[in-house]
Protein backbone atom coordinates (compact mmCIF):
# COMPACT_ATOMS: atom_id res chain seq x y z
CA UNK A 1 0.00 0.00 0.00
CA UNK A 2 2.63 2.33 0.43
CA UNK A 3 5.07 1.78 -2.69
CA UNK A 4 1.34 2.04 -4.42
CA UNK A 5 0.79 5.51 -2.82
CA UNK A 6 4.64 6.64 -3.63
CA UNK A 7 4.35 5.84 -7.19
CA UNK A 8 1.10 7.50 -7.50
CA UNK A 9 2.67 10.33 -5.42
CA UNK A 10 5.68 10.77 -7.76
CA UNK A 11 3.40 10.25 -10.99
CA UNK A 12 1.10 12.68 -10.28
CA UNK A 13 3.42 15.23 -8.76
CA UNK A 14 6.63 15.10 -10.65
CA UNK A 15 8.79 16.06 -7.72
CA UNK A 16 12.01 14.29 -7.30
CA UNK A 17 12.17 11.06 -4.84
CA UNK A 18 14.97 13.16 -2.89
CA UNK A 19 11.77 15.26 -1.82
CA UNK A 20 9.66 12.46 -0.39
CA UNK A 21 12.09 11.52 2.62
CA UNK A 22 11.18 15.60 3.82
CA UNK A 23 7.74 15.28 3.32
CA UNK A 24 5.06 16.08 6.27
CA UNK A 25 1.28 15.76 6.78
CA UNK A 26 1.26 19.50 7.17
CA UNK A 27 2.60 20.36 3.89
CA UNK A 28 -0.47 18.83 2.25
CA UNK A 29 -3.32 21.20 1.56
CA UNK A 30 -6.94 20.41 0.11
CA UNK A 31 -7.58 22.00 -3.27
CA UNK A 32 -10.97 21.28 -5.37
CA UNK A 33 -12.19 18.46 -7.56
CA UNK A 34 -10.28 15.89 -5.16
CA UNK A 35 -7.00 17.06 -5.31
CA UNK A 36 -4.11 18.28 -2.86
CA UNK A 37 -1.29 20.73 -3.14
CA UNK A 38 1.63 20.20 -1.67
CA UNK A 39 4.68 22.61 -0.85
CA UNK A 40 7.86 20.75 -1.31
CA UNK A 41 11.24 21.77 -0.11
CA UNK A 42 9.19 24.64 2.71
CA UNK A 43 11.01 27.45 3.51
CA UNK A 44 14.09 27.08 1.44
CA UNK A 45 14.74 29.02 -1.54
CA UNK A 46 13.85 25.92 -3.82
CA UNK A 47 10.25 26.08 -2.33
CA UNK A 48 7.55 25.46 -5.04
CA UNK A 49 4.07 23.75 -5.32
CA UNK A 50 2.81 20.86 -7.42
CA UNK A 51 -0.42 18.84 -7.17
CA UNK A 52 -1.75 15.45 -6.32
CA UNK A 53 -4.54 14.34 -8.63
CA UNK A 54 -7.99 13.01 -7.27
CA UNK A 55 -6.69 9.22 -7.78
CA UNK A 56 -3.21 10.04 -6.06
CA UNK A 57 -4.86 11.61 -3.22
CA UNK A 58 -7.35 8.28 -2.47
CA UNK A 59 -4.00 5.69 -3.06
CA UNK A 60 -2.28 8.30 -0.48
CA UNK A 61 -5.57 8.24 1.81
CA UNK A 62 -5.61 4.54 2.12
CA UNK A 63 -1.81 4.49 2.87
CA UNK A 64 -2.80 6.63 5.75
CA UNK A 65 -5.56 4.90 6.78
CA UNK A 66 -3.65 1.98 7.60
CA UNK A 67 -1.53 3.58 9.56
CA UNK A 68 -3.96 4.86 11.48
CA UNK A 69 -5.15 1.17 12.09
CA UNK A 70 -1.77 0.11 13.01
CA UNK A 71 -2.86 2.41 16.41
CA UNK A 72 -0.25 5.52 14.44
CA UNK A 73 -2.08 9.00 15.45
CA UNK A 74 -1.16 10.95 12.03
CA UNK A 75 -0.27 14.70 12.97
CA UNK A 76 0.23 17.78 10.93
CA UNK A 77 3.93 16.90 11.76
CA UNK A 78 4.12 13.28 10.90
CA UNK A 79 5.75 12.04 8.31
CA UNK A 80 3.98 11.47 4.80
CA UNK A 81 5.93 8.50 4.07
CA UNK A 82 6.70 6.29 7.35
CA UNK A 83 9.01 3.76 7.68
CA UNK A 84 7.79 0.13 7.81
CA UNK A 85 9.90 -0.15 11.40
CA UNK A 86 7.29 1.15 13.95
CA UNK A 87 5.65 0.95 16.80
CA UNK A 88 3.93 2.67 20.01
CA UNK A 89 6.71 3.22 22.00
CA UNK A 90 9.34 4.63 20.02
CA UNK A 91 8.64 8.32 18.03
CA UNK A 92 7.64 7.48 14.42
CA UNK A 93 10.96 7.94 11.31
CA UNK A 94 10.16 9.19 7.80
CA UNK A 95 11.85 6.69 5.33
CA UNK A 96 14.74 8.11 3.96
CA UNK A 97 15.82 8.88 0.17
CA UNK A 98 17.29 5.55 0.21
CA UNK A 99 14.69 3.73 1.87
CA UNK A 100 12.62 4.93 -1.11
CA UNK A 101 15.10 4.38 -3.92
CA UNK A 102 15.26 0.96 -2.53
CA UNK A 103 11.59 0.25 -2.63
CA UNK A 104 10.95 2.09 -5.72
CA UNK A 105 13.63 -0.53 -7.51
CA UNK A 106 12.17 -3.26 -6.16
CA UNK A 107 8.72 -2.24 -7.66
CA UNK A 108 10.32 -1.90 -10.89
CA UNK A 109 11.45 -5.66 -10.87
CA UNK A 110 8.37 -6.86 -9.34
CA UNK A 111 6.27 -5.58 -12.19
CA UNK A 112 9.00 -7.36 -14.79
CA UNK A 113 9.25 -3.80 -17.20
CA UNK A 114 13.03 -4.05 -17.62
CA UNK A 115 14.15 -6.53 -19.61
CA UNK A 116 17.21 -5.31 -21.48
CA UNK A 117 20.67 -3.22 -19.84
CA UNK A 118 22.71 -0.81 -21.77
CA UNK A 119 26.38 -0.48 -21.06
CA UNK A 120 25.67 -2.19 -17.46
CA UNK A 121 22.54 0.31 -16.58
CA UNK A 122 18.86 -0.85 -17.46
CA UNK A 123 17.07 1.01 -20.26
CA UNK A 124 14.61 2.73 -18.50
CA UNK A 125 15.48 5.26 -15.37
CA UNK A 126 14.04 3.94 -12.12
CA UNK A 127 12.82 7.36 -10.96
CA UNK A 128 13.33 10.39 -13.06
CA UNK A 129 10.77 8.61 -15.51
CA UNK A 130 8.14 9.84 -13.51
CA UNK A 131 8.98 13.44 -13.17
CA UNK A 132 9.91 13.40 -17.55
CA UNK A 133 6.29 11.79 -17.85
CA UNK A 134 4.79 14.73 -15.35
CA UNK A 135 6.55 17.51 -17.44
CA UNK A 136 5.78 16.01 -21.00
CA UNK A 137 2.02 15.32 -19.98
CA UNK A 138 1.64 19.33 -18.92
CA UNK A 139 3.29 20.43 -21.72
CA UNK A 140 1.46 18.32 -23.94
CA UNK A 141 -1.67 20.29 -22.54
CA UNK A 142 -3.00 23.19 -24.34
CA UNK A 143 -4.24 24.98 -21.24
CA UNK A 144 -0.97 24.52 -19.76
CA UNK A 145 1.21 27.08 -20.52
CA UNK A 146 5.38 25.95 -20.56
CA UNK A 147 6.11 28.28 -17.28
CA UNK A 148 3.48 26.82 -15.41
CA UNK A 149 4.20 23.55 -15.97
CA UNK A 150 8.51 24.39 -15.34
CA UNK A 151 7.16 26.10 -12.14
CA UNK A 152 4.92 22.71 -11.11
CA UNK A 153 8.52 20.83 -11.86
CA UNK A 154 9.82 22.75 -9.39
CA UNK A 155 12.60 24.57 -11.87
CA UNK A 156 14.01 28.03 -12.03
CA UNK A 157 14.79 28.48 -14.88
CA UNK A 158 13.93 26.36 -18.52
CA UNK A 159 14.70 27.19 -22.39
CA UNK A 160 12.05 28.11 -24.71
CA UNK A 161 11.14 26.67 -27.93
CA UNK A 162 13.94 28.78 -29.62
CA UNK A 163 15.96 27.71 -26.82
CA UNK A 164 16.63 31.13 -24.96
CA UNK A 165 16.83 31.02 -21.15
CA UNK A 166 13.76 32.38 -19.07
CA UNK A 167 13.78 33.18 -15.66
CA UNK A 168 10.74 32.00 -13.65
CA UNK A 169 12.68 33.86 -10.46
CA UNK A 170 10.81 36.89 -11.04
CA UNK A 171 9.16 38.20 -7.82
CA UNK A 172 6.33 40.55 -9.49
CA UNK A 173 5.22 37.46 -11.53
CA UNK A 174 4.47 34.82 -8.78
CA UNK A 175 1.34 33.24 -9.82
CA UNK A 176 -0.76 31.85 -6.54
CA UNK A 177 -1.95 28.95 -5.86
CA UNK A 178 -5.20 28.93 -7.35
CA UNK A 179 -3.97 29.93 -10.91
CA UNK A 180 -1.16 27.07 -10.52
CA UNK A 181 -4.18 24.99 -9.99
CA UNK A 182 -6.54 26.53 -12.78
CA UNK A 183 -3.94 25.45 -15.55
CA UNK A 184 -2.60 22.09 -13.81
CA UNK A 185 -6.87 20.56 -13.87
CA UNK A 186 -6.45 20.04 -17.45
CA UNK A 187 -4.00 17.68 -17.06
CA UNK A 188 -5.79 15.52 -14.48
CA UNK A 189 -7.17 13.25 -17.13
CA UNK A 190 -3.86 12.30 -18.89
CA UNK A 191 -1.78 12.17 -15.79
CA UNK A 192 -4.30 9.22 -14.26
CA UNK A 193 -2.96 5.89 -14.30
CA UNK A 194 -5.56 3.55 -13.95
CA UNK A 195 -8.25 3.53 -16.54
CA UNK A 196 -10.65 2.87 -14.76
CA UNK A 197 -10.36 6.18 -13.10
CA UNK A 198 -9.96 8.10 -16.31
CA UNK A 199 -13.07 6.57 -17.31
CA UNK A 200 -14.44 8.11 -14.37
CA UNK A 201 -13.07 11.52 -15.09
CA UNK A 202 -14.08 11.35 -18.07
CA UNK A 203 -18.10 10.85 -17.02
CA UNK A 204 -17.55 13.68 -14.72
CA UNK A 205 -16.57 16.13 -17.34
CA UNK A 206 -19.24 14.80 -19.82
CA UNK A 207 -21.85 15.33 -16.67
CA UNK A 208 -20.42 18.84 -16.28
CA UNK A 209 -20.84 20.06 -19.49
CA UNK A 210 -23.96 17.99 -20.12
CA UNK A 211 -25.27 20.47 -17.07
CA UNK A 212 -24.02 23.57 -18.64
CA UNK A 213 -25.74 23.03 -21.73
CA UNK A 214 -28.83 22.24 -19.69
CA UNK A 215 -28.15 25.39 -17.67
CA UNK A 216 -28.21 26.81 -21.15
CA UNK A 217 -31.19 25.62 -22.35
CA UNK A 218 -33.06 26.94 -19.31
CA UNK A 219 -32.10 30.08 -19.74
CA UNK A 220 -33.04 30.39 -23.43
CA UNK A 221 -36.44 29.25 -22.09
CA UNK A 222 -36.70 31.65 -19.80
CA UNK A 223 -35.77 34.52 -22.37
CA UNK A 224 -38.45 33.15 -25.11
CA UNK A 225 -41.10 32.80 -22.25
CA UNK A 226 -40.43 36.86 -21.19
CA UNK A 227 -41.07 37.63 -24.62
CA UNK A 228 -44.15 35.14 -24.69
CA UNK A 229 -45.11 37.64 -21.93
CA UNK A 230 -44.48 40.78 -23.33
CA UNK A 231 -46.28 40.07 -26.84
CA UNK A 232 -49.55 38.95 -24.38
CA UNK A 233 -49.29 42.37 -22.73
CA UNK A 234 -49.09 43.92 -26.14
CA UNK A 235 -51.93 42.01 -27.31
CA UNK A 236 -54.27 42.55 -24.64
CA UNK A 237 -53.85 45.90 -24.72
CA UNK A 238 -53.40 47.00 -28.45
CA UNK A 239 -55.99 44.25 -29.99
CA UNK A 240 -53.67 42.91 -32.17
CA UNK A 241 -50.66 41.88 -33.07
CA UNK A 242 -47.84 43.77 -34.90
CA UNK A 243 -46.31 42.62 -38.20
CA UNK A 244 -43.09 42.46 -36.94
CA UNK A 245 -43.68 40.27 -33.76
CA UNK A 246 -46.50 37.74 -35.85
CA UNK A 247 -44.17 35.24 -36.71
CA UNK A 248 -41.97 35.46 -33.26
CA UNK A 249 -46.04 35.24 -31.54
CA UNK A 250 -46.84 31.79 -33.62
CA UNK A 251 -43.35 30.34 -33.19
CA UNK A 252 -44.03 31.00 -28.95
CA UNK A 253 -47.91 30.17 -29.06
CA UNK A 254 -46.35 26.57 -29.91
CA UNK A 255 -43.47 26.39 -27.20
CA UNK A 256 -45.99 27.90 -24.62
CA UNK A 257 -49.68 26.99 -24.99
Amino acid sequence: MRTQAIIHFLSSSGVRVGALSDLKIRHLIEMPLGCKAVCVYEDSIEEYWTFLTPEAVKALDRYLNSRRNEGEQIISESPLFRDYKFNLQNPVKGMTQRAIITVMSRAVLRSGIRTNKKNGRWDEMCNHAFRKRFLTILKSVPEIKNSTAEKLAGHKVYRDEENNIVDLDDSYNVPTLEKLFEQFKYAIHELTIDDMSRVQIKEIQIQKQYSALEQERQKHFEEKKKWYKTIMNKVKSEGQIPDWLRGMFDELILTFE
